[in-house]
């Protein structure tokens, strides 16, 4: 009786403990998703602002790759003048 008392003790406390470690895990996973997602809209905005400053976005698909590329050169300038934190 008492190795059968032990036993679900054991699996009880082991139950428990994976249990935990799946809230930590999924806070964290929440937090990252936050993060990305605030990542994400700087990195829109600062496109838009980038984009907004430019011409148009030329039809031509030679063009548009012009375009795109001016765009990311002028992001990564950007990006390079902040300040790391």
């Amino acid at each position: 009786m008492l190795e059968v008392t032990l036993f679900l003790v054991v699996i009880t406390v082991i139950t428990l403990v994976g249990m935990r470690s799946e809230i930590v895990r999924d806070e964290l996973v929440l937090s990252i998703d936050e993060d990305l997602t605030l990542h994400n809209k700087f990195l829109v905005e600062l496109q838009h602002d980038v984009e907004a400053r430019l011409t148009a976005r030329p039809s031509d698909a030679t063009l548009t790759r012009h375009y795109n590329a001016l765009v990311k050169a002028e992001i990564d300038t950007r990006l390079s003048l902040m300040p790391s934190a």
